[in-house]
């Protein structure tokens, strides 16, 4: 909304929230003015050139026969795709 709008309304002693200041716009056929999304810049993905690099995780949840949870921690080096499992206490 425009400050002006609300300043001059609040030296007329009108004070009131917004949903109130909204309505009165519309009855005086002011339009509302909307801030815009600023936009952000996409990252690019480089990828792994060497071993160490860069790394993938990931959880995962499982069933044992007898019932039990599992859950694992996956670590995957992108570059080799050498993984690494880490236990997680069951659920």
């Amino acid at each position: 909304m425009r400050r002006t709008f609300i300043w001059k309304l609040r030296q007329k002693s009108v004070r009131d929230n917004h949903k109130r200041m909204r309505r009165l716009y519309r009855v005086e056929g002011l339009a509302v003015r909307r801030q815009r999304r600023k936009l952000v810049a996409p990252r690019v993905a480089v990828p792994a050139t060497q071993a160490n690099e860069q790394w993938a995780m990931d959880f995962m949840r499982d069933t044992l026969s007898d019932g039990r949870a599992f859950r694992a921690l996956t670590l995957i080096d992108t570059c080799c795709a050498r993984a690494s499992l880490r236990s997680l206490k069951s659920m």
